[in-house]
């Protein structure tokens, strides 16, 4: 997964991009110019993104599945 593609799927988890940007301490235009793929990444900033991604979206991942487990058990 690209970081651009990072920052559009926690876009589509509800994020901002000043959410995205304050949580791995960047501003919001860096945070711009790497979904638009106009930036290169400092390994830092890609560091903190993978970690949000992987945080955020296994969360999301967990909730979507627990229904369907609730479901099965009934």
């Amino acid at each position: 997964m690209s970081f651009p593609q990072i920052i559009s799927a926690l876009r589509k988890q509800g994020y901002t991009q000043t959410a995205i940007a304050k949580a791995v301490g960047v501003d919001q235009g860096t945070i711009s110019r790497i979904a638009a793929g106009k930036t290169s990444v400092r390994f830092d900033v890609g560091t903190a993104l993978i970690r949000l991604a992987d945080r955020e979206l296994t969360r999301s991942a967990e909730q979507t599945q627990k229904p369907q487990a609730q479901e099965a058990s009934s």
